[in-house]
């Protein structure tokens, strides 16, 4: 199914994707990882020539609270995550950049603060970086212009962290 959707997306003449990686997906139990699938579907992404800008989300069941939204309680399991990530992923040419999180201003999608955003995204940048320095990092796209939550993530030197400030247009 999913080389029959990628063949269209490529006759329709779209070469880049926005895609997303759930980390309860890759990591369903504490230090088991099974990078598989996202191997075989990123190079079929390759095969019809489409690159890909991953967001990385979706917190698995185990850590913390249980909660897929909430920032981990540990935030070395999240590092581990990412740098297992990046040595998996760097083979793949067709990866561009790796959002972190997703609309982390919006209460549905982040239930952490700020603050603890930029712990996240300190840890996921340096460690997937580490892996390929080619590849962009972007902030989680936001669901509107938000100067306050930007403000927290552009304190200090945190703009080293990333590249891209995503916006998340919606009509409602």
């Amino acid at each position: 199914e999913i080389a029959k959707d990628f063949a269209l997306v490529e006759e329709l003449g779209i070469d880049e994707m926005f895609v997303n990686i759930g980390w309860d997906d890759y990591e369903p139990e504490k230090d088991v990882y099974d990078f598989e699938w996202l191997h075989r579907f990123v190079e079929l992404a390759a095969d019809n020539g489409i690159k890909l800008r991953p967001y990385i989300c979706y917190k698995p069941w185990w850590e913390g609270d249980g909660r897929w939204n909430s920032p981990p309680s540990d935030y070395q399991q999240w590092r581990d995550f990412c740098a297992k990530l990046g040595e998996e992923m760097k083979r793949h040419p067709n990866i561009l950049s790796f959002e972190i999180w997703l609309e982390e201003n919006a209460e549905m999608w982040w239930a952490g603060d700020g603050w603890q955003y930029v712990m996240l995204l300190q840890h996921a940048s340096e460690t997937l970086r580490a892996a390929n320095p080619r590849w962009q990092i972007a902030l989680g796209g936001f669901t509107h212009p938000d100067r306050w939550f930007l403000a927290e993530c552009t304190e200090s030197d945190i703009e080293l962290l990333y590249d891209i400030v995503p916006l998340h247009c919606y009509n409602e």
